[in-house]
């Protein structure tokens, strides 16, 4: 990276913050997504019965490259919140709000 030449290094670094100020967690999924809801949630064609339940966004990427047609919930943000709380002190309204079909 040292080695790149400054205007990559430069349009590099200017990627790395559009991505921090544009990038935000889908507030139905919690997939990573620049619009709201994510192109997932927005796809008509995801079949709504099957929801599988992520730790990770990156764990979204690698069962989309599966072929896996359904709808995602990632469930880091609240782990990420959790510290010293038990799971009973954690907040899944969004995530029963989704198997309810909500």
């Amino acid at each position: 990276l040292l080695k790149t030449p400054e205007p990559q290094a430069r349009a590099l670094a200017e990627a790395i913050i559009q991505a921090r100020t544009t990038v935000r967690p889908c507030s139905q999924c919690g997939y990573l997504t620049e619009s709201d809801p994510c192109v997932i949630c927005r796809d008509l064609t995801r079949d709504t019965t099957l929801l599988c339940v992520a730790e990770e966004a990156s764990d979204v990427m690698a069962i989309e490259r599966s072929g896996y047609r359904g709808q995602y919930y990632v469930i880091n943000k609240e782990f990420k919140l959790m510290g010293d709380r038990s799971l009973e002190d954690l907040d899944f309204s969004a995530l029963l709000s989704k198997i309810s079909g909500g």
